[in-house]
């Protein structure tokens, strides 16, 4: 795992978050909200009123992982899938 300082700046529970979608998704945001709660999305919704958080941060997994640990976590996430489903 590569050491990455904007992950780092994020509370423990986040940073786990982030770090266990990132081994099924190539990217991910950070969203904190009024009340100060956070949450790890893989989408950004679009809406035409204002939101009750922002966007903090955002991540790629090559920001975190190296390129075998991508390809580990990959297999290990969706190497029992069947894919010819989709």
């Amino acid at each position: 795992m590569k050491n990455c300082a904007r992950l780092n700046n994020l509370p423990e529970e986040v940073r786990r978050d982030v770090m266990e979608t990132l081994k099924a998704w190539e990217g991910c945001y950070v969203e904190k909200y009024n009340d100060g709660s956070y949450k790890v999305s893989v989408g950004i919704g679009l809406t035409a009123w204002k939101c009750d958080y922002k966007v903090i941060a955002s991540f790629n997994n090559y920001d975190i992982y190296t390129p075998e640990e991508i390809q580990k976590y990959a297999n290990e996430v969706w190497g029992g899938c069947n894919m010819s489903d989709w």
